[in-house]
């Protein structure tokens, strides 16, 4: 199962538990994830404003394991191009 997180800014955006586990196949058609967002095995690393504990969450990341990966797609991390909550909105449909 892919691994969905919403991060905050800093080194480790995904320490603590996914928000949603589900498969790759669900993440391309409901989040609308694209190999493109590929950025790489390491957790991607966002700066940090000082003020992240009281913005709150700003980033989506997906994890995609080995096993997980399908043709054309790689495992490590994918940052997709929307809010926390515009993910939420197409999760919860």
């Amino acid at each position: 199962m892919a691994k969905v997180w919403f991060a905050k800014g800093g080194d480790n955006p995904t320490l603590g538990e996914a928000v949603y586990e589900l498969a790759l196949s669900g993440c391309i058609m409901t989040l609308h994830v694209d190999p493109s967002f590929y950025r790489g095995l390491e957790p991607p690393r966002f700066a940090s404003s000082g003020m992240d504990d009281f913005v709150g969450y700003r980033y989506v990341v997906i994890e995609v394991d080995q096993c997980e990966a399908i043709p054309g797609w790689r495992a490590g991390y994918y940052v997709l191009p929307m809010t926390p909550a515009e993910a939420m909105e197409r999760l919860s449909r």
